[in-house]
């Protein structure tokens, strides 16, 4: 058996600018994918944006104004919310009534889940 000796030498100027062409095709074919991605993301990310306007801003409504940006930023609508009697809206017990629900909801899963494994 012949002993061959293995050359390790830097890429030739072909192979880098061959590899370089794979790269911009690549790019190129994904470049529609990337665009519809981020025109989604744009339009996933709306209503989070409009939420945070209502919410965070001095108006009636969300787009009242004309624009998605509100012009002061305040925490009025948090207080109101929170601060109304237990006899009209009673959003506090609604939140406890939800994280209490969530909390012993996920234990079960938990309890159930071990005993299966």
């Amino acid at each position: 058996m012949a002993n061959a000796q293995i050359s390790l030498s830097s890429p030739s100027a072909a192979l880098v600018a061959s590899s370089r062409r794979r790269m911009r095709r690549r790019l190129i074919r994904k470049l529609p994918n990337l665009v519809v991605l981020a025109i989604a993301g744009v339009i996933m990310l709306f209503p989070l944006l409009w939420v945070l306007s209502t919410a965070l801003g001095k108006g009636t409504g969300g787009l009242a104004s004309g624009s998605l940006l509100p012009d002061g930023v305040t925490l009025a609508n948090f207080r109101t919310i929170f601060n109304v009697s237990a006899s009209q809206d009673p959003v506090l017990r609604w939140l406890l009534n939800s994280v209490g629900v969530s909390l012993v909801a996920a234990v079960l899963v938990a309890l159930i889940d071990s005993l299966a494994a």
